[in-house]
């Protein structure tokens, strides 16, 4: 990717003007991947979750203000049994085509989920939806197939609720969202391209959102695919775009010093981390040494990546465990190990490791730059470390093929505020596993079937603690998403949405 220099974005500061769109009431904002559709469940990524929160909505909503459930589509709802909640429905919702919303079309939404015919990508993270049955015209009850804890969240993030008379029309499901998507949300598709982008207009009968503090104030949202940071910032700077996002951070700076422009960080649920094979999956068995593991923890410094790397300003800081507390059930009472690189080579010694060994440190895409430094912090000590870019496809075979040494990635949960991902992303013995512990696999299964809140906090804490305690997975820093937008725009930090902001969030000053 190349990368306007410094002085360039200096000259085109000069000479170029940023025209505001505030007078025609539309933000243009630059996309990294082009979309087609505007339902997530057929092209998930950051890109559409952000789209899709903006067109449908979910029966609860999910307030990071407060961390706790608020009414939605539903008013209220009611735990009937470990296995059936009962949700009392928002009366006078208007699809977009003007159609009433009602208990049929939340019927409908759960039933397509739980049909094994319907075929999506990450469908087994609703797989325990049974189905639903109408009690009365806005009451419904939705039932799982077995008591899970986390029934209510993945509700309010992963069941966006759809509308039967006019999804029913499409044979393939995944037309829906490219031919003729209809939502109840505060914005309405008027024109969706992999070319051109997709263009979002206020939905003026949008008036549930109240109880969930959300609400359109963008008259026109128009999304463009622009996939590199070399044009978004030449668009910014000729004044055809108006937010850009995850540009370099000397790029991002340096527009953020011109008067016409703003930087806004956003911190989300994603943060970078290390882990290693822990359980001895590869060719390479030194990290199932615990002291190895310690080592090489005690030889990344997280200060330094955090000054000196990664964008985000006062937003970017080290974190202590693998959770945010805005995540239900997050908790922990231990911190990972200090930066120590000469604790770090008495600890390889005394390993039977005193010339340090050969490591592949591998690194996803956004995360490239940070494991670039690791490697070299990581040779500091000894360790002869090449590091290998992965795309997702390559970081997904290499998982597979057993070659994950270590790993340097960013973990996004998908934006679900619950403790439960974390766990279910790094053990439980599925391909992702590189640790193999009994223990932590014990207390992913407690806290997946506990209602309490304190006793799930107590579970989830004993598991955060163990990550730090056995040096499993080194806990880097926040990965906040960096906004350059012009100054009449303000964006509302704090969402969960993993694009790093939801449609509500953008106003005008």
């Amino acid at each position: 990717m190349h990368r306007i220099s410094t002085a360039a974005v200096c000259l085109l500061l000069l000479t170029h003007p940023a025209l505001a769109q505030k007078s025609a009431d539309t933000v243009r904002i630059g996309f990294n991947d082009p979309l087609s559709t505007v339902d997530p469940d057929f092209d998930p990524k950051p890109e559409s979750n952000f789209v899709g929160k903006a067109v449908f909505d979910s029966l609860i909503y999910y307030s990071a203000d407060d961390a706790a459930f608020k009414p939605f589509l539903a008013d209220s709802w009611t735990r009937i049994d470990d296995t059936t909640i009962e949700f009392k429905l928002h009366k006078n919702v208007k699809w977009h085509d003007g159609e009433t919303f009602d208990a049929d079309d939340v019927v409908f939404t759960f039933n397509w989920i739980a049909d094994p015919k319907t075929k999506y990508r990450f469908k087994d993270q609703v797989s325990f939806i049974k189905g639903a049955e109408k009690i009365d015209p806005y009451t419904v009850r939705v039932k799982t197939r077995m008591k899970t804890a986390i029934d209510l969240v993945r509700y309010a993030v992963s069941v966006r609720i759809r509308p039967q008379h006019a999804m029913s029309k499409f044979d393939d499901p995944a037309d829906f969202g490219r031919k003729g998507p209809v939502g109840t949300g505060m914005f309405k598709p008027v024109s969706i391209s992999s070319n051109s982008g997709i263009v979002l207009e206020k939905n003026t009968a949008f008036a549930h959102g109240g109880p969930a503090g959300i609400a359109p104030h963008i008259g026109r949202i128009h999304v463009l695919p622009i996939p590199d940071a070399q044009t978004q910032t030449a668009q910014l700077l000729t004044g055809n775009l108006d937010i850009a996002l995850d540009l370099p951070k000397d790029q991002a700076e340096q527009l953020a010093k011109d008067p016409r422009f703003a930087l806004t960080a956003t911190q989300s649920l994603v943060f970078f981390y290390l882990n290693m094979d822990s359980a001895g999956r590869t060719k390479l068995k030194a990290f199932k040494d615990q002291r190895v593991r310690k080592a090489v923890s005690m030889a990344v410094d997280r200060d330094s990546l955090v000054k000196n790397l990664i964008p985000g300003g006062d937003q970017v800081r080290t974190i202590e465990a693998l959770c945010f507390p805005v995540q239900q059930g997050c908790t922990w009472s231990t911190k990972p190990v200090a930066y120590d690189p000469a604790g770090a080579k008495k600890l390889l010694a005394e390993a039977g490791y005193p010339d340090g060994f050969d490591l592949e440190l591998g690194a996803l895409e956004g995360a490239h730059e940070v494991g670039e430094a690791i490697a070299g912090q990581l040779r500091a000590i000894g360790i002869r470390t090449s590091l290998r870019r992965h795309t997702f496809g390559t970081y997904r075979k290499a998982q597979a093929d057993n070659e994950l040494q270590a790993f340097v990635g960013r973990y996004s949960s998908g934006g679900l505020p619950d403790t439960s991902a974390i766990l279910e992303f790094f053990v439980g013995r599925t391909p992702r596993d590189y640790i193999h512990d009994d223990i932590l696999d014990k207390l992913a299964d407690e806290g997946a079937v506990e209602f309490d809140v304190e006793k799930r906090k107590k579970i989830y804490g004993q598991a955060m603690d163990r990550f730090n305690q056995m040096n499993y997975v080194l806990p880097i820093a926040t990965n906040p998403a960096v906004f350059v937008h012009t100054r009449d725009i303000r964006i509302k930090t704090g969402s969960l949405n993993n694009f790093g902001i939801e449609a509500s969030d953008i106003s005008w000053k």
